[in-house]
């Protein structure tokens, strides 16, 4: 729902961060997707939560970028090999 957020909200509501997206997100009463609970019992946990806002990190810096999308919507897949971001990702 997050990504949707973001993809729908980028041209009206620029102002946005990725941060406040989260937040949103999270008072809506979804998931609190940028807390990283290193507890003992949740460190296996942890790597998988650093991927998880890292990934939604790029979304949000795809959806808010205007030179990518000048002549039309770019797709994600072709703006992460567009940015050379494939290894970061692990595609």
């Amino acid at each position: 729902m997050v990504i949707i957020d973001m993809l729908r909200n980028r041209h009206s509501h620029p102002e946005l961060t990725l941060e406040d997206y989260l937040m949103r997100h999270y008072l809506l009463g979804g998931a609190n997707l940028c807390r990283l609970d290193d507890s003992p019992e949740k460190v296996w946990k942890l790597d998988d939560a650093k991927e998880r806002v890292n990934f939604l990190r790029h979304v949000y810096d795809y959806a808010h970028d205007t030179e990518a999308h000048k002549f039309g919507l770019m797709f994600f897949s072709t703006w992460v090999r567009f940015r050379g971001l494939t290894e970061e990702l692990q595609w």
